[in-house]
């Protein structure tokens, strides 16, 4: 089976390599949003140096908070990457594809994306537009929630197939329900968590309690836990 090349940038970004496919999901912004770490400059410096945006075909932006993306780092790797379309629920650039609706679904030859409007976990982000993604490229398949906790609109994004890798926020296994249905609801072969700080940054434990949890999974395979800037893992 193909392979899907991950690299990490920070908290919830990662540059996404599958099958005739590359793209980066909430991969740019510099904001210290505690305990969570944003993009150093000196990584963001060296993405560019070393070309690694150059072929990006499509930046994702599943949500505008400041951990997630910020205006100006986005818009630089966009002058970096030429041929990238712009995703992203709010108006960050004129030319973009602003997701609308309860789901957007874009289809090529070589890939199926599709977005899904969910509901951002906690009570007071509830009117933010957050949209969850599944890309379908060669026989690979990946679903990546975002901020969501709903068991009910991943379920919606899972469409009753089977999930090939999931990337998750870490409470969706630190968590027992949530754990829960990652082991016996979406089981995906391959599990990579994150929206996680770096270890320099983590002043509240989340890596030790995720790193515990993901031992307790019985039905996932393959479990890799991002943590460090430039992190590779090949699915």
């Amino acid at each position: 089976m193909e392979e899907i090349q991950l690299h990490f940038t920070a908290n919830a970004g990662v540059l996404l390599r599958l099958p005739g496919f590359y793209t980066a999901i909430d991969a740019f912004h510099c904001k210290r949003t505690p305990p969570f770490s944003p993009v150093p400059g000196s990584l963001s410096k060296q993405l560019q140096e070393t070309h690694q945006l150059d072929e990006l075909q499509a930046i994702i932006v599943s949500h505008c908070h400041p951990d997630h993306c910020t205006l100006r780092e986005v818009r630089q790797a966009l002058s970096c990457a030429p041929g990238a379309t712009l995703f992203a629920p709010e108006p960050l650039t004129d030319s973009q594809v602003l997701l609308t609706g309860p789901a957007c679904h874009i289809h090529t030859e070589a890939i199926s994306m599709n977005f899904y409007r969910l509901r951002h976990d906690g009570l007071k982000y509830r009117s933010k537009a957050l949209y969850g993604i599944t890309i379908d490229a060669g026989r690979r398949r990946v679903l990546l929630p975002g901020d969501c906790l709903d068991h009910a609109g991943v379920e919606r994004m899972m469409d009753s197939r089977e999930t090939d890798t999931a990337i998750l926020n870490f409470p969706w296994i630190t968590l027992p329900k949530n754990r829960l249905f990652v082991d016996n609801i979406l089981r995906p072969k391959h599990l990579v968590i994150f929206h996680l700080p770096y270890p320099g940054d983590d002043t509240e434990g989340y890596l030790a309690a995720t790193y515990k949890m993901a031992n307790r999974l019985k039905n996932v395979p393959d479990v890799r836990i991002l943590t460090r800037p430039l992190q590779e893992e090949v699915l």
